[in-house]
Order: structure tokens, then C-alpha cells, then sequence
């Protein structure tokens, strides 16, 4: 996956899935609902309106909920 930072990438719920950040979409809901990772993006005010993330986010999500992990098993 090539990322450029002058140009975010936005990636969909199935960018999401192949790089095995969520199992399911219900996985999904859960890790918005604790936190761990933002809400989407949205284009448009619609329930069924495009939802995506960039990039960029997702990963200081990951890396944030990787250091908390890691802050917990070592208290």
C-alpha cells in the first residue's frame, strides 16, 4: 500500500479487513464503540452514505491502543 503524505489515503471498511484490523463488521462497531479506533468519515449526512478512514488516523489509533496494552501489562 502505497502513502503519500501530501495526498491521505482513505481507506474503506474492506481495506480495513484485508490489513486484519477488524474480523467483521460487528468487530468493527465494537472498536469505534470502546475507542480503540475513530468513527468514520462520512460522505454525506445519511446513515448509508460512504464511510471511510484515513490512513494516517488509523494508525496512531493502532499505535495508541498498542502502547496502552503494553502500559497495562507492565503496572
Amino acid at each position: 500500500m502505497d502513502h503519500s503524505p501530501d495526498r491521505p489515503l482513505k481507506l474503506r471498511y474492506g481495506d480495513l479487513k484485508q490489513m486484519k484490523v477488524v474480523g467483521s463488521r460487528a468487530h468493527l462497531r465494537d472498536l469505534i464503540a470502546r475507542g480503540t479506533i475513530r468513527p468514520p468519515h462520512k460522505d454525506g449526512g445519511y446513515s448509508q452514505s460512504a464511510a471511510w478512514w484515513y490512513y494516517d488516523e488509523i494508525m496512531e489509533d493502532l499505535e495508541r491502543e498498542r502502547a496502552q496494552v503494553t502500559a497495562r501489562r507492565s503496572a
